[in-house]
C-alpha cells in the first residue's frame, strides 16, 4: 500500500541578513523521518503569504538551539524546504513548502520536546519587496520582474503568461510594494508558490501535466460545492501544485466533471513511526468554464492524424518484453489469460508510459484485471479503426476525453489488477480485434 510508506525531509538553512536584503548562509542542517512531524500547511493563489506551521519531536538539543527563531529577530534567518512523498528510498520527493521560518520554539510536554515552527512562503516579499524603478520602453516585462525581485532574495521569477503587456512606449516607473504594483497591473492572478513569483492571465494553468482527481488516486468522499470553488478532500497528494489544471472524475456526481484549475492547497497530518496519524490534502479548484491556454496548446497539437511509425510507450535500460502476444502458460499467482491479447513490458514502478501515436483517451479509470488503465482511440490507419490499451498502471494522468500527442507521459507503470508484478500491459486493436502490438511499436 504505497499510499502509508510515507516519508519526509526537511532542510534547513540558516544564518544572518546583511543590511535586510543580502542572506549570508552559515549552516545546514537536516531532519528526515523517523522523527515524528505534524504539519499544516497552506499554499494558494490569494494575496497574501502562504503559511506553514510545524511540530518536530524530540530533536537534539544542539539542533533545538540552531533552530531557535524569536519573531522579533529581523537579523537571523532560518529558511525550510520541506520534501514529502511515499516511499523510504533517497528518492526526491515532491517539494511540498519553502518558506522562512518566522518563529520557533522547543519545549517540553510530557516526555516529549517538542518543535514548533511558524513559517511563510512570499512573507519576505510582502514585507520588504518596495520598489523605485523606471524601464525605458518596449523593456521584457520578464527582466523586470527579474529587477523587481533583485532585493527579494528568496523569490524568483516564475511562470509568466504569454499575453502579458511589455512596458509602454513612453517607459514606466514602479514606486511602491511590489505586490501591489503587480496586482494593480491588470493580471488575473499574481502570488508566490514555492519561492516563485508566477504571474496568470484570464485562462492560464501553470504548465504541467493534467493529473486526475479521483476515487482511485484517493479522493475522499463527495465534492463539496460552495459560492465560488469547488473543494475536494483527498488522502495526502504531495505532487499537485498551485495554479495547474486538474481533471476531476466523481462517480457520484459526474455533473461536476470537467476540467479545473487548482487554487487553493491544504497539506496536514501527520508523518510518524510510531504515531498512526492521519494524513490529508484539501483542494480548492475554481468553477466555470475555464478554458485553459494549456490545454488549448494540448488539444491544438492534437491532429486527428495518426500513422502505423509509433514509439515505444515505455522505455528505459531495465524494460523488456516478460510476456509475447498470443498463447501463453497462465501466469504464476495470477487468473490471467492464456491467450494474451497484447504484451507485457516489464518495467519498474513510476516508469513513464508515454503514448505511442496520437489519439483520444476514450477510457481511463480502475477495469477489473487490467487494474487502472487507459484505452486510447487512435483514428484510422491504413482504412482500419485502431486502439490502443494500457493496463496495470500505477497511475495514470489523463482523463477520458482528452486527445494525447505522441510521445506525451499518460500513466506510470505499476501493478494493480491482476498483476504479479511492475510491468505495463499493451494492446493494439484493429475493427476491435487484438493484433501484435510489435508490428507498431517495433521489438525490444
Amino acid at each position: 500500500m504505497e499510499k502509508f510508506n510515507r516519508n519526509y525531509e526537511i532542510v534547513f538553512e540558516v544564518g544572518y541578513r546583511k543590511d535586510f536584503l543580502e542572506y549570508v548562509p552559515q549552516q545546514t542542517i537536516t531532519v528526515k523521518y523517523p522523527f515524528t512531524l505534524k504539519f499544516d500547511i497552506n499554499r494558494g493563489v490569494w494575496s497574501d503569504a502562504n503559511t506553514g506551521n510545524f511540530q518536530l519531536y524530540n530533536l537534539g538539543y544542539d539542533v533545538q538551539a540552531l533552530l531557535w527563531k524569536d519573531r522579533a529577530d529581523q537579523t537571523k534567518y532560518v529558511t525550510m524546504w520541506v520534501y514529502a512523498g511515499y516511499t523510504n528510498k533517497d528518492d526526491v520527493k515532491p517539494l511540498i513548502f519553502f518558506g522562512d521560518v518566522q518563529e520557533c520554539t522547543s519545549y517540553r510536554t510530557g516526555v516529549d520536546f517538542i518543535t514548533d515552527i511558524q513559517a511563510t512562503d512570499g512573507g519576505y516579499l510582502f514585507q520588504y519587496g518596495f520598489v523605485n524603478k523606471t524601464f525605458s520602453k518596449n523593456a521584457d516585462f520578464k527582466l523586470v520582474l527579474k529587477e523587481l525581485l533583485a532585493g527579494v532574495p528568496t523569490c524568483k521569477v516564475g511562470y509568466v503568461t504569454s499575453n502579458v503587456k511589455q512596458v509602454r512606449k513612453r517607459g514606466r516607473t514602479f514606486i511602491g510594494q511590489t505586490m501591489k504594483l503587480l496586482e494593480a497591473y491588470d493580471f488575473d492572478k499574481v502570488f508566490v508558490d514555492n519561492g516563485e513569483l508566477h504571474v496568470l492571465g484570464k485562462n492560464d494553468v501553470v504548465p504541467g501535466q493534467l493529473m486526475v482527481l479521483n476515487a482511485d488516486a484517493g479522493m475522499l468522499g463527495t465534492p463539496r460545492r460552495s459560492e465560488t470553488t469547488l473543494n475536494v478532500d483527498t488522502i495526502f497528494e504531495p505532487q499537485l501544485v498551485v495554479a495547474q489544471a486538474i481533471s476531476l472524475q466523481s462517480k457520484i456526481y459526474p455533473f461536476l466533471n470537467q476540467n479545473y484549475q487548482i487554487i487553493g492547497l491544504r497539506h496536514y497530518g501527520t508523518i510518524s513511526p510510531v504515531e498512526c496519524g492521519n494524513l490529508y490534502t484539501s483542494v480548492s479548484l475554481s468553477l466555470g468554464e475555464y478554458p485553459f491556454n494549456e490545454l488549448k496548446k494540448q488539444a491544438e497539437a492534437y491532429t486527428g492524424a495518426t500513422s502505423g511509425r509509433w514509439i515505444k510507450p515505455v522505455t528505459g535500460a531495465n524494460v523488456r518484453i516478460t510476456s509475447g502476444y498470443g498463447t501463453r502458460p497462465q501466469p504464476q499467482g495470477t487468473s490471467g489469460s492464456t491467450d494474451h491479447k497484447g504484451i507485457d513490458i516489464g518495467a519498474p514502478y513510476d516508469t513513464p508510459v508515454k503514448a505511442p501515436a496520437n489519439g483520444t483517451v476514450n477510457f481511463a479509470g480502475s477495469a477489473g484485471g487490467y487494474g487502472n488503465a487507459i484505452y486510447i482511440d487512435n483514428g484510422t490507419i491504413n482504412g482500419k479503426r485502431v486502439s490502443s490499451r494500457y493496463g496495470h498502471l500505477n497511475r495514470y494522468i489523463v482523463a477520458m476525453g482528452t486527445k494525447v500527442t505522441q510521445g506525451q507521459t499518460i500513466g506510470y507503470v505499476g501493478s494493480t489488477g491482476d498483476s504479479n508484478g511492475p510491468h505495463l500491459h499493451f494492446e493494439v486493436r484493429e475493427n476491435g480485434k487484438p493484433v501484435n502490438p510489435i508490428s507498431y511499436i517495433g521489438t525490444y
